[in-house]
């Protein structure tokens, strides 16, 4: 199963800002969620929709997969490196203020690959079935064999 992955480190944006935006796209194909990010107005959507465009070129680039075919399987946002500042305040006291940096991960996989676990978990289900099955012909087996 081929992935295309595309990351953005040290974004100077808070992580639970950038979470609120990555919401509206995920599970999106990459192309509805390009237009999507293209007209939402919050500032975390622009370079969202950069690093989407970039890992639609990785996948073009690297693999050959059209952007038609890719689908967003996972986007995470974890914290960075937070850069602490200082703020003077009454009486000669200082309070502390965080800068808060995101890192974004985007994880773009074709659809064929997304329908390849739901199958094999019904195939899954269906040797489950079977087996049950068996050992029930052979539990009325054995109960027949007692009762001679």
């Amino acid at each position: 199963m081929t992935k295309v992955t595309a990351q953005l480190t040290n974004f100077r944006m808070s992580p639970q800002k950038v979470r609120l935006v990555t919401r509206t796209v995920r599970g999106k194909s990459a192309a509805e969620a390009i237009s999507v990010l293209q007209f939402d107005v919050r500032a975390a959507a622009a370079p969202l929709r950069k690093l989407l465009q970039s890992a639609v070129a990785n996948a073009q680039h690297n693999h050959q997969i059209s952007q038609d075919r890719l689908t967003i399987e996972d986007i995470t946002v974890s914290s960075g490196p937070v850069l602490k500042r200082w703020m003077p305040r009454a009486q000669g006291r200082a309070t502390q203020i965080l800068k808060r940096t995101a890192t974004i991960r985007v994880t773009l996989v074709a659809p064929e690959d997304v329908a390849a676990p739901a199958q094999k978990a019904s195939t899954k289900k269906a040797a489950r079935a079977t087996k049950k099955a068996a050992v029930k012909i052979t539990k009325k087996k054995t109960v027949t064999r007692k009762a001679k």
